[in-house]
């Protein structure tokens, strides 16, 4: 599995921290973990939608992602 490249908080000594919270499934459907988290997703995707350039062919399942602020995002 390869990491997606995302800003991340780097602190005097190079250490860094990142946060996600990832829900996959067959069945998924992006806006109802919306309506009952109360939360809006980074990103989303659904089983079949066509992936990226990069990454050839469709998305195996769903997705929806909620990535967490580190202290010194914006």
């Amino acid at each position: 599995m390869t990491m997606n490249k995302l800003p991340m908080d780097v602190d005097d000594e190079g250490k860094w921290s990142r946060a996600s919270v990832r829900i996959f499934g067959e069945t998924l459907q992006p806006e109802e973990i919306e309506a009952k988290l109360g939360l809006k997703a980074t990103r989303t995707h659904l089983k079949g939608q066509p992936r990226s350039r990069r990454y050839k062919g469709v998305w195996p399942h769903s997705l929806w992602l909620l990535e967490i602020p580190t202290s010194d995002d914006p």
